[in-house]
């Protein structure tokens, strides 16, 4: 299974909400702080953290925390980051404890530490803090920083999947696929990977597509063995709005299989029906059609640069590094309209794109 977050995300994506406004007048408010936000004003969001932060507020210091950390408003500073977690954790904050793990794990602002990092991680959990379960699990199913436990990983991790935590019913997916932990169940790996993929998790999309093409579950899912057949099915669950079917078809028609032509533009048309519902895996793919081209779709850097960008801004790394490198071989007007072009689509499917101020989330 997947352990804790390894790397630091650059774009930070699916924001958790503010707590209720306080009513003392005249002060900032954690509303004035989601304001900036959804505007973009993120040196407005980082001074209205930093005043609730400096007046006690926990989720204020951890939020002040998380935008240290990615170095968002502000210049990054892991030192920074490490203090407000870890005022807001001591005062009994569970998403600053899980947060605080996570820099021990990571080696960021504090010597890297597993034994410390399961120490806050399970202080996290014991509050409920799905993140803090999730990790605890993972900590336990890898044997960092404690005894190595598949049953005790799984029971962590199922508290948070239950809470909805995506990564978690990712994780109890893989669970389930290979039997560590809980039974061996295809039915119920599939379950919780369909669970968080509709959360946007990118790596459960990526299992359902697998899945989806492994003749080893077919069965599970009603998909039948015949080219012709299995063609029909995934017509059929792609027409529904089934996002690995509509990644799958693309694919399909991208090179010729299960009896098909090759078709540029209609793998294109269900990739983008599958970006619609925020199925991250193909806008990969988008970057990739217009970035080498595709029989009857053109190389075109101003799609590259767009698909690009809606990429990292659900959190892929690679979205942004592909962006940062075309744009350097393009005139001022294309970027321009690249950027443009990205923004509108975000403004057309706003809820696949929240920004969020919390790079562990």
């Amino acid at each position: 299974m997947t352990g804790p977050k390894r790397v630091l995300l650059v774009v930070l994506l699916f924001a958790v909400g503010a707590p209720t406004v306080r009513a003392d007048s005249g002060k900032e408010t954690p509303q004035d702080f989601e304001d900036a936000w959804k505007a973009r004003d993120y040196r407005k969001a980082f001074d209205v953290s930093k005043d609730l932060a400096e007046s006690g507020d926990l989720w204020a210091q951890h939020t002040l925390g998380c935008l240290y950390l990615g170095g968002v408003g502000v210049e990054r500073d892991y030192g920074k980051a490490e203090r407000w977690f870890r005022e807001a954790a001591t005062h009994g904050s569970g998403e600053a404890q899980n947060a605080l793990g996570e820099m021990y794990f990571n080696g960021l602002g504090v010597k890297k530490s597993d034994a410390e990092a399961v120490e806050w991680y399970r202080k996290a959990a014991a509050q409920g803090d799905a993140g803090g379960q999730n990790n605890l699990g993972a900590m336990y199913a890898t044997g960092s920083g404690v005894s190595k436990d598949a049953e005790e990983a799984a029971r962590w991790v199922t508290k948070a999947a239950e809470q909805g935590y995506a990564k978690a019913q990712k994780n109890l997916g893989m669970m389930y696929l290979s039997g560590e932990g809980v039974p061996k169940d295809g039915a119920e790996a599939i379950r919780w990977f369909r669970l968080s993929a509709d959360q946007g998790n990118a790596s459960a999309q990526d299992m359902l597509c697998k899945i989806y093409r492994d003749p080893t579950y077919g069965a599970a899912l009603g998909i039948p063995e015949g080219d012709a057949e299995k063609l029909a099915w995934y017509r059929a669950a792609a027409e529904k709005g089934d996002g690995p079917a509509q990644t799958l078809l693309g694919f399909v028609c991208q090179n010729g299989l299960l009896g098909t032509p090759k078709d540029g533009p209609e793998a294109v048309r269900w990739w983008r029906k599958a970006a619609e519902q925020g199925f991250t895996h193909s806008l990969l793919l988008l970057v990739n059609a217009y970035g080498k081209g595709l029989p009857g779709v053109p190389v075109d850097n101003v799609e590259v640069v767009k698909w690009a960008t809606l990429l990292a801004a659900r959190g892929d790394e690679v979205g942004g590094q592909v962006a940062e490198a075309y744009e350097k071989e393009m005139s001022r007007e294309e970027v321009e309209k690249a950027h443009a072009d990205a923004q509108a689509w975000m403004d057309t499917f706003p809820a696949i794109f929240v920004p969020s101020f919390d790079p562990w989330r």
